[in-house]
């Protein structure tokens, strides 16, 4: 039985994650990296489930790693068509760089930031879940992958771990507090739970955003104790809709058990397609309603073609 409360939180996010990639206000763009990306991985420590380690990552390998070269290689065919068209293939050998780099602020030979985009996240998932999964074969297993995902945070901007190794790191701290929470379920119901969750967003109004992909942790322990508290405060509050009956909540719900094609299809359209100069006729403000109009849509469209649903295990 799936928890309505994770599903529909993931179909927040993902709608808030496209918004976040739109050109929106600071303060926006700030509330949303504040939580968007760390509740991903706060669900997935929260729902690991003990097993064989070699089973399990041979599934996560399916189910993360497989969608990844999927996206990458949908992307490679448009800057193929491109390489040819101009008689250029730089930009198609840059981007299998960044596809294979995927670090923060990394500088590859004779290119500079190397930027693989949005599907970053499947990497640091992949590896994220890899390591809580032998940390949860210790007792306090979760409590170390918080620990040693703050430090990772921490680590000074000239460090960088390649192949998606930072953000896996960095996730560990979310992650493991999904994965003790879930062992611990008492903290989210005691009295004190919503003082202290509330009184650890409020810094929010005053530090910088987190960006995990980059890696930039401005005031890296306070960034992670917010964002926490954020993820505690929403998992929290949206547990309060659990017994209505609200027809949107039911869409949002299944945006979440799709969320991983909504990424697919955003990733594709953010990489291939310049929103703002291809539609600068119209408003700026209309131009993220669209893109989250257009990467519903399709995502929904394409979940229903069983193909799909099988190469991205899709219940």
């Amino acid at each position: 039985m799936r928890l309505e409360t994770a599903d529909r939180l993931k179909g927040l996010c993902i709608v808030l994650m496209i918004v976040g990639h739109c050109a929106i206000s600071s303060s926006l763009h700030d509330a949303i990296y504040l939580f968007h990306i760390p509740l991903f991985f706060f669900v997935s420590g929260y729902f690991l489930k003990s097993g064989a380690f070699s089973q399990k990552v041979v599934l996560d390998c399916r189910r993360l790693l497989v969608p990844y070269a999927l996206g990458i290689a949908l992307v490679s065919l448009k800057y193929g068509v491109d390489a040819v068209r101009l008689n250029d293939a730089s930009s198609l050998v840059r981007y299998w760089v960044s596809a294979v780099v995927v670090g923060p602020n990394i500088d590859f030979a004779m290119w500079e930031d190397v930027i693989v985009g949005p599907i970053w996240f499947l990497l640091a998932l992949f590896w994220g879940r890899v390591f809580l999964q032998a940390l949860s074969r210790f007792r306090f297993g979760g409590v170390y992958a918080i620990v040693l995902g703050v430090v990772v945070c921490s680590l000074p901007t000239g460090v960088v771990l390649p192949l998606g190794l930072q953000q896996g790191f960095s996730a560990l701290a979310f992650m493991g507090l999904g994965y003790e929470l879930a062992h611990n379920s008492g903290i989210l119901v005691c009295r004190w739970s919503w003082p202290v969750s509330v009184v650890l967003v409020v810094p929010a109004l005053w530090i910088p955003s987190l960006d995990m992909y980059l890696g930039l942790y401005p005031i890296p322990v306070v960034n992670v104790i917010v964002s926490m508290g954020a993820i505690v405060f929403l998992w929290k509050a949206w547990y309060l809709l659990e017994n209505k009956k609200w027809m949107w909540l039911g869409m949002v719900s299944y945006l979440g058990r799709i969320s991983l094609l909504v990424l697919l299809v955003h990733y594709y359209e953010a990489m291939t397609f310049d929103w703002y100069a291809k539609l600068e006729a119209l408003p700026a403000a209309l131009i993220p309603v669209l893109r989250v109009a257009v990467d519903l849509v399709a995502a929904s469209l394409l979940a229903k073609v069983p193909l799909v649903r099988k190469v991205l295990c899709l219940k």
